[in-house]
């Protein structure tokens, strides 16, 4: 049956509330989102350029100092027309100055059929031998880092005999004295890896995941169990994309692997701090959610409080509407309560003042009833006063007759 149901009431306010709270809760969550998805693709950006600086000054400053030997070499090591005999005089008188000044450990002389000549220092590795023929047919220098022996950078330069090359000059020099000029330049640290299986090395420089040894590295205490963590977590494929910087949840740094040229066996890993910028994202992404919220609430509770008022209005103007039926119009006006149109008047104000308006006019009307109905009441008593009272007269005359004849009087007699 329709008049068991029961409606339920759920207020317009309350409805507006939840409608554009959703709202602004959905927007103002996306703007964080935007703005972290932002400063995401600024620090991606930004991560990528400064490790290509860092790669170009790597990869620069190895060039550069081969470069500066090269050039000191040609100067004072090789004579113009110099015998083998005083290019050994002068790598010998010219060893100290070497050692101290330009980090070289090794400065040796060799023949067209690799034959060492002179000079002092260890012997060269295999792999650093075995490029003399080619630098002898090429009749270009040539560049070679290994860490066999530590990590150093071999150059072999040529040196001409009238027309062909006639000797190789190989001079080899430490490089961490270039790894350390790198760091303080960059601030980042750098860490160079190697196939090779050195005798020299401890077991804690082993990266046994990755099959690889750790040869120079700085800042090695943290850097160390950074490369340790990430070896076993990662395999070196995974880590050596191609132009790809590697981050994980694991460490606060990022690692960039640089493969030189002319090396397949080394690895460079320029590992940089990025906790700052990752902390300044966190708190700006905070910062935002935080100013998402107040707008929320700011703009939600001013919402709420500007159509609670005339929501308020509206309910009174609806429970004014169902007392016009029962004719509470005293009790109308009460709740009304309502005074002269302002100057800008809305749907509201003339709901009210209709209403009110409306209200004055059933009250006119129904007095005016009332009194119309009191006034028939009033005829209706008087004609049936006046009824009776002609029947009274109509009895008293039908009386009158019927003694008249019964006396044996005429009708229309007179006495």
């Amino acid at each position: 049956m329709q008049g068991s149901f029961k409606q339920s009431f759920f207020s317009i306010k309350w409805k507006a509330a939840l409608l554009f709270g959703s709202m602004l809760l959905l927007f103002n969550a996306l703007f964080p989102l935007l703005v972290y998805w932002n400063l995401q693709q600024k620090f991606e950006f930004s991560r990528d350029q400064i490790q290509q600086q860092f790669e170009q000054e790597l990869l620069g400053q190895l060039k550069s100092t081969s470069e500066q030997i090269q050039r000191m070499a040609e100067i004072s090591l090789i004579p113009e027309n110099g015998s083998e005999k005083t290019i050994i005089n002068l790598l010998g008188k010219h060893q100290l100055k070497l050692e101290l000044e330009w980090n070289i450990s090794q400065a040796q002389l060799f023949d067209t059929t690799s034959k060492k000549l002179g000079g002092w220092g260890k012997d060269i590795p295999k792999a650093i031998l075995s490029l003399i023929p080619t630098v002898l047919s090429n009749e270009q220098s040539h560049q070679l880092i290994d860490c066999s022996q530590g990590c150093k950078q071999y150059d072999l330069i040529p040196i001409l005999d009238k027309t062909q090359v006639g000797h190789i000059l190989l001079l080899a020099y430490d490089m961490s004295s270039s790894l350390l000029e790198f760091s303080n330049k960059t601030a980042a640290d750098i860490a160079v890896l190697t196939y090779t299986k050195s005798i020299t090395l401890s077991p804690d420089r082993t990266l046994a995941n990755w099959n690889m040894e750790v040869s120079a590295l700085t800042s090695y205490r943290e850097n160390m169990a950074y490369l340790q963590t990430l070896a076993q977590k990662y395999s070196f494929e995974a880590v050596n994309q191609a132009n790809t910087i590697f981050r994980s949840n694991f460490v606060p740094v990022e690692f960039n692997i640089v493969v030189p040229n002319s090396n397949s066996d080394i690895a460079f890993i320029i590992i940089d701090n990025i906790v700052q910028q990752q902390q300044e994202i966190i708190d700006i992404t905070i910062r935002s959610i935080v100013i998402s919220l107040l707008g929320v609430l700011v703009l939600g509770g001013g919402l709420f409080l500007f159509i609670s008022k005339p929501l308020s209005r509206l309910s009174t103007v609806s429970q004014a509407l169902p007392l016009l039926a029962k004719q509470k119009y005293k009790h109308v006006k009460k709740l009304l309560q309502t005074q002269s149109m302002p100057m800008r008047a809305d749907e509201l104000d003339q709901l009210e003042n209709s209403t009110h308006e409306l209200t004055i006019q059933l009250e006119q009307l129904h007095d005016d009833v009332k009194e119309r109905s009191e006034s028939l009441y009033f005829r209706s008593t008087e004609l049936q006063q006046e009824r009776d009272f002609v029947r009274s007269l109509i009895d008293t005359a039908q009386l009158i007759n019927c003694f008249r004849s019964n006396l044996g009087v005429p009708a229309h007699s007179s006495e």
